[in-house]
């Protein structure tokens, strides 16, 4: 069976993952920073123009939530309801901010990171696409979520180490929330907004090395 890249112009698959173009912005910004031999005008270019896309499509500029999958023109086709994709937009809009050094992916870096931290410690309704929760749903806390958080605020500060003081409280309350999950030498993904072991499947999920 022939395999094709879903980043290349003879994609045929109809649509762009737009997780994978955050990730493939971010990482093409890197290795434009921190790699001589990446360090060329064909590598920044191609980040330029990875992050003009999503900053024009994989937003909704409405809720400040990310598409998860994209159409090859830019119309949305799914959305999730998790905090990931709008991640991974942060930390690509961080480092091409690096890489250009223009201000206005800064900005949308840090607007996006204030949101994620709404959405997580104050008001998840946009994450759930204004879905209350149902009367039997039971409600839990997954370790990537704090995890996750931490990892784009360190993005955050290797663009600009002023916003360490910005973010201190925050990562503080991630890093209590991450090492919560951790019950004896097993470290759960999740558990309930308490900090009690679930039941079933979703209880049992556990994450060797994650901490």
């Amino acid at each position: 069976m022939k395999t094709e890249p879903c980043m290349t112009k003879q994609n045929t698959f109809g649509f762009r993952p737009g997780s994978n173009e955050q990730r493939w912005v971010w990482m093409y910004a890197k290795l434009y920073n921190e790699e001589e031999q990446f360090n060329t005008q064909a590598v920044l270019q191609a980040a330029e123009k990875g992050a003009g896309f999503l900053m024009k499509f994989a937003k909704d500029a409405s809720t400040g939530r990310c598409y998860l999958i994209l159409n090859r023109d830019g119309r949305p086709i799914k959305m999730q309801r998790t905090i990931f994709s709008e991640c991974f937009y942060t930390m690509a809009m961080s480092e091409i901010a690096k890489a250009t050094n223009q201000e206005m992916y800064k900005t949308e870096a840090i607007q996006m990171m204030d949101i994620r931290i709404h959405w997580v410690r104050e008001d998840d309704t946009d994450i759930r696409l204004g879905r209350p929760p149902l009367a039997g749903e039971a409600r839990s806390e997954s370790l990537a979520v704090p995890m996750m958080l931490l990892c784009v605020t360190h993005e955050l500060q290797t663009l600009d180490p002023s916003l360490g003081a910005r973010y201190r409280d925050r990562q503080e309350w991630n890093v209590h929330k991450a090492l919560s999950q951790r019950e004896g030498t097993v470290i759960l993904e999740n558990l309930s907004p308490s900090g009690m072991e679930l039941p079933g499947s979703l209880g049992r999920l556990m994450i060797p090395g994650c901490l």
